[in-house]
Protein backbone atom coordinates (compact mmCIF):
# COMPACT_ATOMS: atom_id res chain seq x y z
CA UNK A 1 0.00 0.00 0.00
CA UNK A 2 1.27 3.26 -0.70
CA UNK A 3 0.13 6.79 0.89
CA UNK A 4 0.14 10.32 -1.09
CA UNK A 5 -0.63 13.61 1.00
CA UNK A 6 -0.42 17.25 0.40
CA UNK A 7 -0.08 20.35 2.83
CA UNK A 8 1.13 23.67 2.85
CA UNK A 9 1.65 26.18 5.37
CA UNK A 10 -1.46 26.72 7.37
CA UNK A 11 -3.03 24.12 5.79
CA UNK A 12 -3.92 20.20 5.45
CA UNK A 13 -4.47 18.96 2.09
CA UNK A 14 -6.07 15.46 0.93
CA UNK A 15 -4.53 12.01 1.48
CA UNK A 16 -4.96 9.11 -0.47
CA UNK A 17 -3.54 5.34 0.15
CA UNK A 18 -3.29 3.69 -3.35
CA UNK A 19 -4.80 0.21 -3.44
CA UNK A 20 -2.44 -1.88 -5.10
CA UNK A 21 -1.68 -5.30 -6.29
CA UNK A 22 0.77 -7.37 -4.54
CA UNK A 23 4.13 -6.49 -6.37
CA UNK A 24 2.83 -3.79 -8.04
CA UNK A 25 4.09 0.01 -7.68
CA UNK A 26 2.11 3.63 -9.16
CA UNK A 27 3.11 4.58 -12.49
CA UNK A 28 3.11 7.84 -14.19
CA UNK A 29 -0.28 7.46 -15.98
CA UNK A 30 -2.02 6.18 -12.32
CA UNK A 31 -0.06 9.27 -10.68
CA UNK A 32 -1.14 11.84 -13.08
CA UNK A 33 -5.13 10.40 -13.42
CA UNK A 34 -5.52 10.09 -9.56
CA UNK A 35 -3.17 12.49 -8.06
CA UNK A 36 -2.46 15.54 -10.41
CA UNK A 37 -5.65 15.64 -12.47
CA UNK A 38 -7.54 14.51 -9.21
CA UNK A 39 -6.82 15.72 -5.73
CA UNK A 40 -4.07 17.64 -6.27
CA UNK A 41 -5.51 19.92 -8.83
CA UNK A 42 -8.20 20.59 -6.37
CA UNK A 43 -5.85 20.91 -3.70
CA UNK A 44 -3.92 23.50 -6.13
CA UNK A 45 -6.85 25.95 -7.27
CA UNK A 46 -7.99 25.74 -3.68
CA UNK A 47 -5.62 26.44 -1.18
CA UNK A 48 -2.84 28.44 -3.62
CA UNK A 49 -5.01 31.01 -5.25
CA UNK A 50 -3.72 33.54 -2.62
CA UNK A 51 -0.11 32.53 -2.92
CA UNK A 52 1.69 34.95 -5.78
CA UNK A 53 4.81 32.42 -6.51
CA UNK A 54 2.89 28.77 -5.34
CA UNK A 55 4.93 25.64 -6.46
CA UNK A 56 4.56 21.65 -5.98
CA UNK A 57 7.74 20.13 -4.14
CA UNK A 58 8.36 16.50 -5.29
CA UNK A 59 10.89 13.86 -4.82
CA UNK A 60 11.50 12.97 -8.58
CA UNK A 61 10.34 9.48 -8.26
CA UNK A 62 9.58 7.93 -11.37
CA UNK A 63 5.72 8.44 -11.11
CA UNK A 64 6.39 12.37 -11.52
CA UNK A 65 8.28 12.14 -14.28
CA UNK A 66 6.60 11.15 -17.97
CA UNK A 67 3.06 12.50 -18.66
CA UNK A 68 3.08 14.15 -15.47
CA UNK A 69 5.41 17.13 -16.58
CA UNK A 70 3.44 18.63 -19.11
CA UNK A 71 0.42 18.06 -16.95
CA UNK A 72 1.94 20.04 -14.40
CA UNK A 73 2.90 22.69 -16.91
CA UNK A 74 -0.71 22.92 -18.42
CA UNK A 75 -2.32 23.17 -14.93
CA UNK A 76 0.25 26.19 -14.35
CA UNK A 77 2.42 24.19 -11.23
CA UNK A 78 5.36 25.21 -11.17
CA UNK A 79 7.70 22.27 -9.77
CA UNK A 80 10.52 21.77 -7.58
CA UNK A 81 11.84 18.32 -8.05
CA UNK A 82 14.92 17.04 -5.56
CA UNK A 83 16.76 13.67 -5.23
CA UNK A 84 14.20 10.56 -4.23
CA UNK A 85 14.73 9.35 -0.23
CA UNK A 86 15.83 12.80 0.80
CA UNK A 87 14.20 12.96 3.91
CA UNK A 88 16.26 16.04 4.74
CA UNK A 89 14.66 18.21 1.63
CA UNK A 90 11.41 16.99 1.74
CA UNK A 91 9.02 18.45 4.50
CA UNK A 92 6.48 15.70 4.99
CA UNK A 93 8.78 13.56 5.97
CA UNK A 94 9.37 15.16 9.15
CA UNK A 95 5.81 13.64 9.53
CA UNK A 96 6.00 10.82 8.76
CA UNK A 97 6.07 8.98 12.45
CA UNK A 98 2.98 10.81 13.78
CA UNK A 99 1.37 10.11 10.70
CA UNK A 100 2.04 6.28 11.03
CA UNK A 101 0.58 6.48 14.77
CA UNK A 102 -2.58 7.88 14.05
CA UNK A 103 -2.91 4.84 11.06
CA UNK A 104 -1.74 2.19 13.27
CA UNK A 105 -3.97 3.68 16.24
CA UNK A 106 -7.39 4.56 13.96
CA UNK A 107 -6.81 2.37 10.50
CA UNK A 108 -5.15 -0.98 12.55
CA UNK A 109 -6.39 -3.34 9.78
CA UNK A 110 -3.47 -1.04 7.29
CA UNK A 111 0.12 -2.57 7.62
CA UNK A 112 2.55 -0.08 7.35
Amino acid sequence: MMFWGAFRMGKMGPGLFFELEAGKHINSQAYCNQILMGLLQNFWFEAYGDMDEPFVLEDNAPPHKKVCIPVRKTLGMVCHQHPPNSPDLNPIENIWCHMKKVIARDYSRITL
